[in-house]
């Protein structure tokens, strides 16, 4: 079990690494909507608990239910806003997971530089769409995956997996 001081260290440098993301991208955050963009912020903010597993009724597809929680929490932002605070929470969560799982792996180090390498797939992390969420999910995943030893299913495993459903690895809605 990490110590506090490490599990700080590593918050920390995953909160350093999204401002240094945001900041690569900060011009371009700026732009317009797209109209799929806007279909989806018109649904937001959700008002009732079913919404958030539920299809989104003026958008012809369904939102995860993380997602959906973010997108009502930030929906009346202004968009250079939305999209900065998008780019910078999805970036932080995929961090995070990435420091928890390889902590002084070089190869945690090469991922994080690669990041920094091409702003056009950050972008996608702050269109006002699910696919960073979707991202963060997948990441969640493959570390989990990675650093499984054995084939056994704990409890901790069915909670990242579930927790990883809920960012965005299945968007399957069943009505």
């Amino acid at each position: 079990m990490p110590s506090l001081s490490s599990i700080f260290f590593r918050l920390a440098s995953a909160f350093l690494v999204s401002v240094i993301l945001t900041t690569i991208c900060w011009r371009q955050l700026g732009r317009s909507v797209w109209i799929d963009e806007a279909m989806l912020l018109s649904n937001y903010p959700l008002t009732t608990i079913k919404a958030f597993i539920s299809p989104l009724t003026l958008y012809d597809q369904a939102a995860t239910p993380a997602y959906s929680f973010l997108g009502s929490i930030i929906s009346s932002s202004e968009i250079f806003t939305l999209r900065t605070t998008l780019l910078a929470i999805i970036s932080f969560i995929a961090v995070s997971i990435l420091l928890a799982g390889f902590a002084g792996a070089p190869s945690t180090f090469i991922a994080l530089l690669s990041l920094t390498a091409f702003s056009a797939p950050l972008l996608m992390l702050s269109e006002f769409k699910y696919y960073g969420l979707e991202v963060a999910g997948v990441v969640l995943s493959a570390v989990w995956y990675l650093k499984k030893n054995s084939s056994d299913l704990t409890g901790r495993d069915t909670a990242i997996l579930i927790s990883s459903m809920l960012l965005g690895v299945t968007s399957l809605m069943i009505v």
